[in-house]
């Protein structure tokens, strides 16, 4: 064991923890560091925490979340989901426990207790039960700010990391969707409405919200019949400004054609967007975002809120049972596959990596493609085909 004496009179060793990793431990003389070394070499091979950490978990969770912030890293909404989880669920939960003594232990009853703040803050008033998505949630934040608390080497090992946690089970509800019969009598409706464009967009091609909400005029050709994504409409979370964001991955950064109906709706709707510049110049000379392809009259971006309100709206004059605008993008893949479009291109009209998870979301359509495969199967051995 090699001592190194420091300027400040102190010695130093570093420790060997195998695959690259050290930890370097102090002492005032050298025999306190030769029994700090053996100490953290034992702790090492027998699984214990050694942990240079000072303060409880919440104080380290809010120190992680301005790191984040400092970083950069993380866009607007991802951030602001992770402080929300933070301050409801993680603080209420582990914010008091030390981080130095945090356990595996720890983690799997706060996960399995799956309660929260009350939402109004009023001592006394009995924390809600958690859904296990949530819990689910819950699990991946802490244990990406427990693997930082790692890095900064603050803890040895990560009490919530898959070797001693395992994820909460979700049950996966079955993604709600139009069917053709729906979808007609919605699109029977749309004229009525000045957003009756967007809806039409959004099940003709699968986009996000976020995503038609972000769309520009410089991204669609019309002409070729093309839309090129790029970015996503988002809100920062305190000056509330309104800004187009990259999108997530390489995948989602795509170009989806426009089949012909959706063309037509989006040639008249310029018409109309360009009679309501008109009619409101001023508005629309403050607009943020100007070339939004959809906005509101005065030319503002859309309001989350808003559009599930007049998409409710239209729903219910249609006669078509609740769904969200989220709705159309799963309608526009459930609908694809049906017509027998390939997985493979389904995913990437979605913006998905792979393949995988398009075939778990709508796995509803399976077994109507199977009993299409066998009817042809049929018919081929009966000579018919």
């Amino acid at each position: 064991m090699k001592l190194t004496k420091r300027s400040d009179g102190r010695y130093t060793t570093a420790v060997s923890l195998g695959r690259g990793k050290r930890k370097y431990v102090y002492g005032t003389n050298p025999d306190d560091v030769k029994r700090k070394a053996v100490a953290v070499l034992s702790a090492h091979y027998e699984g214990k925490t050694i942990t240079t950490a000072k303060g409880s978990v919440g104080a380290f969770l809010d120190r992680w979340i301005k790191h984040l912030q400092a970083e950069g890293r993380l866009r607007p909404r991802t951030l602001a989901g992770y402080e929300q989880y933070v301050e409801l669920y993680l603080k209420p939960g582990l914010g008091s426990v030390p981080l130095a003594k945090l356990t595996a232990a720890d983690v799997a009853e706060f996960l399995a207790a799956r309660k929260a703040r009350p939402r109004d803050g009023r001592k006394g008033r009995t924390a809600e039960k958690l859904s296990p998505l949530t819990m689910r949630h819950c699990h991946a934040i802490l244990r990406r700010a427990l693997k930082q608390a790692m890095r900064w080497e603050l803890i040895a090992k990560n009490p919530a990391s898959a070797d001693f946690i395992d994820a909460p089970r979700v049950q996966r509800k079955e993604a709600r969707y139009l069917g053709a019969a729906e979808a007609r009598k919605l699109l029977g409706v749309l004229k009525e409405d000045r957003l009756g464009a967007l809806f039409l967009v959004m099940i003709a091609t699968g986009l996000r919200p976020s995503e038609a909400y972000g769309l520009t005029w410089a991204r669609v050709d019309l002409d070729a019949a093309v839309l090129h994504i790029r970015e996503g409409l988002e809100r920062d979370r305190e000056t509330r400004r309104w800004f187009l964001g990259e999108l997530k991955t390489e995948k989602s950064r795509r170009d989806l054609p426009l089949p012909a109906p959706a063309v037509g709706a989006l040639r008249e709707y310029r018409l109309q967007q360009n009679e309501e510049k008109m009619a409101f110049r001023k508005e629309w000379r403050d607009a943020p975002l100007p070339d939004l392809v959809f906005t509101t009259r005065g030319g503002n971006p859309l309001d989350d809120a808003h559009v599930r309100r007049t998409f409710r709206e239209l729903l219910e004059v249609a006669g078509v049972p609740h769904a969200t605008p989220y709705a159309l993008r799963h309608s526009w893949a459930s609908l694809a596959l049906l017509q027998g479009v390939p997985l493979r291109v389904v995913a990437e009209g979605l913006g998905h990596t792979g393949v995988t998870l398009a075939a778990t979301t709508y796995a509803h359509v399976a077994p109507e493609l199977q009993r299409d495969a066998a009817d042809r199967i049929g018919k081929v051995l009966l000579g018919e085909d």
